[in-house]
């Protein structure tokens, strides 16, 4: 085929294919990686513990302190207990912070989608990545304190109290399966255009 001034090559079509793939197989091996590193439960405990603990003072600060228990599993206090009049009943006894409710998972996806973005220095890149493991943490934060008051108008007047706190657990399944994905990448397309226009 006789090619026109202009078009693209089919070398760079392929070179473009590989770092497509590239990056794809880096992110699946990241992937990977985080899977091996939290196989067994409570890998990152120091740290589920550190924000259970700051998730329980901050609940008790806005809701008060009678509407949450600190407990313990597996040996740590990584669980808490929402009390409210209307969960009589209802299945809420205790949320579990486990690995991957701590946010790691999320941080290490962006931080390799930032390491694999090519035209940035190492400086931009290792700044950009603390910066958007505190704006991570800070989503996290509210993804968690969002829970309570989910089920508590969930549960509130609800004839059938059996099964009023759905709404919570599928907003939290949801956030972990697939919100937190589109989050971001939300994030890194803003970091890259940023950077871009700088």
């Amino acid at each position: 085929m006789e090619q026109r001034p202009g078009d693209v090559s089919w070398e760079e079509i392929a070179t473009k294919i590989k770092i497509i793939f590239s990056v794809v197989a880096l992110l699946i091996g990241a992937e990977l990686f985080y899977r091996w590193l939290t196989q067994p439960d409570d890998t990152f405990s120091l740290y589920q513990e550190l924000i259970t603990l700051i998730w329980y003072n901050l609940h008790s600060l806005i809701f008060g302190p009678d509407s949450v228990t600190l407990a313990s599993k597996n040996g740590l206090d990584t669980v808490l207990i929402f009390n409210h009049p209307s969960f009589e009943g209802s299945d809420i006894n205790s949320l579990w912070v486990s690995d991957e409710c701590v946010g790691i998972h999320e941080t290490i996806f962006l931080a390799v989608l930032i390491l694999l973005t090519p035209g940035v220095s190492n400086r931009i890149r290792w700044r950009s990545i603390a910066v958007t493991t505190l704006v991570i943490q800070v989503l996290n934060f509210i993804r968690l304190m969002v829970l309570y008051p989910l089920a508590v108008s969930a549960c509130e007047g609800s004839p059938n109290v059996d099964g009023c706190e759905a709404p919570m657990f599928e907003f939290h399944e949801f956030i972990l399966s697939s919100g937190f994905l589109v989050i971001l990448v939300f994030i890194w397309l803003g970091w890259y255009l940023v950077l871009q226009r700088k």
